[in-house]
């Protein structure tokens, strides 16, 4: 159907174009522009299809980190998608690394330094109420751990398929 539109209004133009060039191209700028904010206004089919569920439904645990080549990480967990009827897809995650000392013997608190964090984004297929592992490999280039490293991974955001 949207191409029969297109073509009608492409004719139009074509035929309007001989008698009326300046209007002509008034017109393909004006439907251009229409065109291009409706492409920006109205979501896709990817965006109709998935939905931002609440990170407050996704369960991290199980966290294990392992060195990998040239100063990266391996990290494989495994993710529980709390929600009742819908399939997790994607999941955001911010993991952050922490040197912390040891405790002293006078039973002193630990005391931590961030190293960094970053943001990764993980494609998951988890149905309701399941759970699943996976594994992301993190690049810390700077990262000298003098202590002892702490993980820290929290779910920013997660897409879900119904």
């Amino acid at each position: 159907m949207h191409w029969i539109v297109l073509g009608i209004i492409a004719l139009a133009l074509i035929i309007t174009a001989s008698s009326y060039p300046r209007l002509a191209f008034g017109l393909l700028a004006a439907f251009l522009g229409i065109g291009i904010l409706l492409l920006q206004v109205i979501p896709g089919e990817r965006e109709s299809a998935q939905n931002m569920i609440d990170a407050s439904h996704v369960e991290i645990s199980q966290v294990n980190v392992v060195d990998a080549y040239a100063g990266s990480f391996d990290l494989s967990a495994r993710v529980f998608n709390r929600a009742l009827a819908s399939s997790l897809s994607e999941l955001t995650l911010r993991i952050s690394l922490d040197d912390c000392s040891d405790p002293g013997e006078n039973g002193q608190d630990q005391h931590c330094q961030s190293l960094g964090s970053s943001t990764v984004q993980v494609a998951v297929n988890i149905p309701a109420n399941e759970a699943r592992d996976f594994q992301v490999n993190l690049s810390f280039p700077s990262a000298v751990v003098r202590g002892s490293a702490r993980w820290i991974v929290e779910p920013v955001s997660a897409l879900a398929r119904n």
